[in-house]
């Protein structure tokens, strides 16, 4: 049993993290038990590998069970943005008379909204606001407990396909955990590493995984755009194996070593070690192969933000927030993308001793928000 910590899976594009943890001091967090388990099960926003994903998941579950000796009978199920759909809806109830806002009125705000939504192949996960009004025009980021005589709100829903859903539960049954809770993962890491502050003069944030890039376009507490592209780190790894004619590991050691922040002027080359055999790269061809998958990325990033038809302030004069493990760690991919996209880039991860790395964003958003959601029960 899990008294005060939670049981969380995070579903990537190239593997299935199973975390059991709790809150500590200083809002950081005490890890109990963390299992990784790689797969190959999607592309897309599709589930091209049902068994590699069955074995990703129970893999990791088993492993995370068996370190923290408990039994997990409710998990915390991290959906990914390539398999999320948002929907906003504006909506507004009269309270009859001027009183204080009560949690029942919030509900019936949401209920209300709801009902306009039709998407039968789909199933709301979750719901957040992105501002809300009281009294007609003032708005506030939380109405509970104000006084005003209407509630109305800008309000968004986070849709994810059935056939997900259906494919998680009847893997995690094998697992016998019937209690799961879906959360929609750019949404978590959204009100984990971004303050309000932040969030209410909007965010652009990207987190580009192994093969999958989610972009989310933030604005209080909710989200005015959710998209994705099937490009990410891993297809760096395949063009530098492909291109060199090189096996995966050695493409693998060698992305590590890539710095675009090196002149074009210079001559040099990169070395790899395999063992006690040494790999001797040319600089620049390299370089060539791994900008050439940013500049993919970055004209996909371009086309979402132009798709989302968001306008935001003061034209682009808003950075783009990037995370995530596929390209954070190269050296000069962020300041390539900036120059590609023409907009300031920073990389953002957690605050957290020791797990301050983009690549842990999505894992421990999902634990953060596990954890509030778990106090509010």
């Amino acid at each position: 049993m899990l008294k005060d910590a939670v049981a969380i899976l995070d579903i990537g594009s190239s593997k299935s993290v199973a975390i059991i943890g709790e809150r500590a001091v200083n809002n950081n967090f005490t890890i109990r038990a963390i299992s990784e388990k790689e797969h190959e099960a999607f592309y897309d926003g599709k589930i091209e590998d049902f068994i590699s994903l069955e074995e990703s998941v129970l893999g990791a579950i088993e492993e995370v069970t068996n370190s923290a000796k408990v039994s997990v009978n409710e998990l915390y199920v991290g959906v990914p943005g390539e398999f999320l759909k948002i929907k906003n809806k504006q909506y507004q109830i009269l309270l009859n008379k001027k009183r204080k806002i009560k949690q029942k009125d919030i509900d019936e705000l949401y209920d209300g909204a709801l009902n306009s939504i039709t998407e039968p192949e789909h199933e709301v996960i979750d719901k957040s606001a992105v501002y809300y009004f009281v009294d007609g025009n003032q708005r506030v980021s939380e109405p509970l407990g104000v006084s005003s005589e209407s509630l109305a709100g800008y309000l968004t829903y986070y849709l994810c396909p059935k056939e997900f859903l259906t494919a998680i539960k009847s893997i995690l049954a094998k697992a016998k955990i019937k209690n799961v809770n879906f959360v929609p993962v750019p949404l978590a890491e959204s009100l984990y590493l971004f303050n309000r502050q932040e969030r209410y003069a909007y965010v652009l944030m990207v987190d580009v995984g192994y093969i999958t890039t989610s972009v989310s376009i933030v604005l209080g507490d909710g989200m005015l755009y959710q998209g994705s592209f099937p490009i990410g780190g891993g297809h760096i790894t395949a063009y530098l194996r492909e291109k060199l004619n090189i096996d995966f590991s050695l493409a693998e050691k060698l992305k590590r070593k890539i710095n675009l922040s090196v002149s074009e002027k210079i001559s040099g080359s990169y070395e790899v070690f395999v063992g006690d055999e040494q790999y001797i790269f040319d600089i620049k061809a390299c370089n060539d192969i791994v900008c050439s998958v940013l500049d993919g990325i970055s004209e996909e990033i371009e086309k979402q933000f132009t798709n989302s038809q968001v306008k935001l302030p003061h034209g682009n004069n808003v950075a783009l927030s990037l995370t995530g493990g596929g390209v954070c760690f190269i050296r000069g991919a962020k300041e390539y993308i900036s120059r590609r996209i023409e907009m300031g880039v920073n990389v953002i991860s957690p605050n957290i001793p020791f797990m301050n790395k983009p690549d842990e964003s999505s894992k421990l958003s999902l634990l953060d928000y596990s954890l509030n959601a778990k106090l509010k029960k």
